[in-house]
C-alpha cells in the first residue's frame, strides 16, 4: 500500500511536494496555529517597512536593514501576506532541496523521502509565521546550494555573474551578516585556478554588489545616526558584552 502510494507521488514528484507543502501548511495554520508571531526583533522589521513606505528615511536609528522590510512594504504591511508569501517561499525551498540532491546522484525515491522529511519539521512551519527573516533566509541558501550543485561556478557568463552578485547583494540587504559569502566564492574560484589573472578577471563582479549593498546602507546609517555600521544592532550586542562598561553609562541607555 504504501509502496503504491509512493509510487504515485513519485510520478510528478515536484507537484507532490508542491502539494504536501500546501496540505501541510494549511493543516497547521487553520487548525493547530492560527496566528501570527509578532517577537521584540519584529517591531524593528515592522518600523522599517513603514518608513520605506512613506520614502522617508530621516532619522531612522538604524536597528535592521532594509531587505526584509522591503518585502513587508511591498505587501503594504499586511503580516498575513507576509506570511502567505513566507509560505509560498517555504514551498519552493523544499522544491531546490529536492533539485540539489538529485544534482548530487541521489535516487528519485531517496531525494523525495529526504524532502518530504525535512520539509515536515515543525519549527519551519513556526518560522513561516514569525515576521523575521529566518524563512527568507532559508530560501536564498537553498538557492545558493542548489545553483552550486548544478554546476553555476562551471559556467560564469557575464549574465550569471551579475545575477549571482545581484542575488549577493539582495541577501545581504536582507542579513548584513551574510557579507561573506561572494568573497567565499570568489576565493573558491581563485583557490581553483590561482593566479594573478584569475584575481582580476570578471569574477570579481561577484563581490561587487554586496559591497553596495552593505557600504550603501551603512552610509545611510552614517546620515541617520552617526555611525558607519550595516546596523545599530552591532552595538547592542558589543554593550551586551561589556557589562561593566555598560554600567557606567549615561542614565539615557539604562534600558541596554
Amino acid at each position: 500500500m504504501i509502496n503504491k502510494l509512493l509510487y504515485g507521488l513519485l510520478k510528478k514528484p515536484i507537484k507532490s511536494l508542491v502539494l504536501f507543502g500546501v496540505l501541510f501548511r494549511a493543516f497547521f495554520f487553520l487548525v493547530v496555529y492560527t496566528s501570527i508571531t509578532i517577537f521584540p526583533d519584529s517591531d524593528g522589521y515592522i518600523e522599517l517597512s513603514k518608513l520605506i513606505s512613506d520614502f522617508n528615511l530621516n532619522g531612522y536609528h538604524g536597528l535592521r536593514s532594509p531587505g526584509y522590510p522591503l518585502i513587508i512594504a511591498f505587501l503594504n504591511q499586511n503580516l498575513y501576506l507576509v506570511v502567505f508569501f513566507q509560505f509560498c517561499i517555504g514551498i519552493l525551498s523544499t522544491i531546490f532541496w529536492y533539485k540539489t540532491l538529485i544534482n548530487y546522484k541521489f535516487t528519485l525515491k531517496t531525494s523525495f523521502i529526504i524532502t518530504l522529511f525535512l520539509g515536515s519539521f515543525i519549527n519551519i512551519f513556526f518560522y513561516e509565521t514569525n515576521i523575521l527573516v529566518e524563512s527568507i533566509v532559508l530560501f536564498f541558501i537553498s538557492i545558493l546550494f542548489y545553483l552550486i550543485s548544478d554546476n553555476i561556478l562551471e559556467r560564469l557568463t557575464l549574465k550569471n555573474l551579475i545575477g549571482l552578485s545581484l542575488f549577493f547583494g539582495f541577501l545581504v540587504l536582507i542579513k548584513p551578516f551574510y557579507a561573506f559569502l561572494p568573497f567565499l566564492l570568489f576565493g573558491f574560484l581563485v583557490v581553483k585556478n590561482p593566479s594573478i589573472k584569475t584575481v582580476f578577471s570578471k569574477n570579481i563582479i561577484l563581490v561587487v554588489f554586496s559591497l553596495i549593498a552593505y557600504y550603501g546602507w551603512s552610509y545611510v546609517n552614517k546620515i541617520n545616526t552617526g555611525y558607519f555600521a550595516a546596523t545599530s544592532y552591532y552595538g547592542l550586542t558589543n554593550a551586551q558584552n561589556c557589562v561593566y562598561f555598560a554600567e557606567k553609562t549615561p542614565k539615557e541607555f539604562d534600558w541596554i
